[in-house]
């Protein structure tokens, strides 16, 4: 019974490890293809401060994450 239990925890670390990254890179894929409009790639943002420099502060994060109606695409 402990060997089992060993083997399921085993196979759900590798399930979740590769789901975990899985994820990650179809979130970097989305983004490099311009789905995702969020602050990390706009061209106002200031990688730097962690600032936009449109509205000249820090975005909550709600519009880091999910973008605003000022979102310009980086030119490159």
């Amino acid at each position: 019974m402990i060997r089992k239990d060993a083997e399921l925890i085993l196979t759900d670390k590798i399930r979740l490890e590769a789901m975990k990254n899985l994820s990650s890179l179809l979130t970097d894929y989305m983004m490099d293809i311009g789905m995702f409009r969020t602050c990390l790639n706009c061209a106002y943002w200031n990688e730097k401060n962690e600032t936009c420099q449109y509205y000249k502060q820090k975005p909550p994060a709600k519009v880091i994450v999910c973008g605003c109606e000022t979102h310009t695409d980086i030119p490159f």
